[in-house]
């Protein structure tokens, strides 16, 4: 079955607890059926990219239109830096 995402990469987006603003980088869904966001921010922490975020979908809102997937494409796909959820 082909995972049905609310939304899609590129959008801004909030979570509604946190207030943790950013855009989607990336989504995964899990075999329970949860459905999950990378969220990086636009903001920086002392000069530094904050790592990207991860939060359940019914947590997020979207705040704009963030960036077209599009516009931050490679040349050539993959990269040696990913940034995944981490669970404990």
């Amino acid at each position: 079955m082909e995972p049905k995402f609310v939304y899609e990469l590129g959008v801004e987006v909030k979570d509604q607890i946190t207030d943790f603003k950013g855009i989607i980088i990336g989504r995964t869904q899990y075999l329970f059926g949860c459905n999950c966001y990378g969220v990086s921010s636009k903001a920086l922490k002392n000069g530094e990219i904050v790592s990207a975020q991860w939060f359940d979908e019914g947590r997020l809102v979207v705040t704009g239109k963030g960036i077209k997937p599009e516009k931050v494409k490679a040349e050539k796909n993959g990269s040696e830096y990913h940034e995944h959820p981490n669970f404990k």
